[in-house]
């Protein structure tokens, strides 16, 4: 018995077979049975092309538009941080560990961006390990990335750190090579680099509607940027946000389950303070963020730039941004406070009581005495042309915590 032979589906007609259907139909007036039955084909494709061609007035295949990005850069960096924390995951484990925080990706797509990436899999059968390479000083890609970029930004890095995720306090930080004196420049950062509602590429628009922008907690502008910035791949600061922490909803409070936070944080007026932030989160977003995103479709959608998005981005601002302190002469005049932006590589730093790195504000790139200390900062100023981190050791002795409230995560 010879083999049954597969039937083209329409999409794969030939020219020939699709012009000699038309023959038939208009000439012959071939019912459609019939033509199906003389060219071979099923009666569902003559029908199709029949149809395509009182549609069209052609045979050809239209020109298709390309697949659709899936995923966001958000998206992608949270994949990647799966691999880092633990490089055996698979990716039905990394689908699933998306899925849980929310994020709804297909395994070819994960395959797919891994790939991109330069990052191995080995069969789950064999070896269930991805491992991302590595080049011969040992940077991971993301950190080979962010060091080209902050060459061609004009960073200047010092060559006694570098910046790892390895031996860190929490996700990538800067570690030492070498004992560093006191005095000594760590890194400088030009005005160009930062990442601010004055820098962003939607800096007009924002500056055009801050009237309608205006909040309470006046970091609507920056969240906007970073919404804007953070989902485009083709972003200036793509490279930055490839150091970005992920913020795992189990992380922060603020994401936990009212019944968590209740039994967790009971006593402590952290409960409270967390739902009054996000009623506050919700009140902004709704009020002010989606109208705006509304009224400029072809920058923003609800779906992709959402209020999920929007507490993520809160609480990475509110973790990671900096501010210039105003000079005496501004406080004076009753200036407000200067708004929050993100500085890349100052913040890799992790905060401490026990600080040995101090950060300053200069009108011009090059040594200045220490002013500011890094644990006394939130943010900094768009006003500023460089910004400056020098390093000075603490000294030998026992510095206490100048907080009376200390929390700790517990493990089930």
């Amino acid at each position: 018995m010879e083999p049954r032979t597969k039937k083209r589906k329409s999409k794969e007609v030939s020219m020939p077979v699709k012009e000699a259907i038309m023959e038939l139909r208009n000439h012959k007036k071939s019912t459609i049975r019939d033509i199906a039955k003389t060219l071979g084909v099923s009666k569902s494709t003559v029908l199709y092309i029949v149809k395509k061609q009182e549609r069209t007035g052609g045979l050809s295949n239209s020109k298709r538009s390309g697949r659709p990005r899936k995923t966001t850069v958000m998206d992608d960096q949270k994949m990647f941080a799966i691999l880092e924390k633990n490089p055996s995951s698979t990716v039905e484990q990394i689908k699933i560990t998306l899925q849980n925080v929310g994020i709804e990706v297909s395994e070819s797509t994960i395959k797919r961006r891994l790939h991109q990436q330069k990052i191995r899999g080995f069969t789950s059968a064999y070896r269930p390990m991805v491992c991302e390479e590595t080049n011969p000083m040992g940077n991971t890609l993301p950190v080979t990335n962010f060091l080209g970029w902050c060459e061609e930004m004009g960073l200047e890095l010092s060559p006694k750190v570098y910046i790892s995720s390895e031996g860190t306090v929490a996700q990538y930080g800067m570690m030492a090579r070498e004992d560093i004196l006191v005095g000594e420049v760590l890194f400088s950062i030009p005005r160009s680099a930062l990442l601010s509602q004055n820098t962003t590429r939607v800096h007009d628009l924002l500056l055009k509607e801050q009237e309608t922008l205006a909040s309470p907690s006046g970091w609507v502008p920056l969240l906007i940027a970073l919404m804007y910035e953070a989902t485009d791949s083709g972003s200036p600061w793509a490279p930055y946000f490839g150091l970005w922490p992920v913020l795992d909803p189990p992380d922060l409070p603020m994401f936990w389950s009212d019944k968590e936070k209740t039994t967790l944080l009971q006593g402590t007026g952290v409960s409270e303070a967390v739902k009054k932030d996000l009623e506050n989160m919700e009140q902004e977003y709704e009020s002010i963020v989606l109208p705006f995103i509304q009224r400029h479709p072809h920058l923003f959608n609800p779906e992709e730039h959402s209020l999920d998005l929007y507490k993520r981005l809160v609480a990475f601002v509110m973790a990671y941004s900096f501010q210039e302190s105003l000079e005496e002469e501004e406080e004076d005049s009753g200036k407000e406070d200067n708004p929050p932006m993100m500085v890349p590589v100052a913040d890799l730093l992790n905060h401490v009581a026990q600080h040995n790195a101090h950060l300053e504000f200069t009108p011009v790139r090059g040594p200045v005495p220490l002013v500011y200390s890094i644990s006394e900062l939130m943010c900094v100023s768009p006003g500023i042309q460089d910004i400056c981190l020098k390093c000075s050791l603490p000294r030998s002795r026992h510095t206490p915590s100048p907080y009376d409230l200390s929390f700790r995560t517990i493990s089930a």
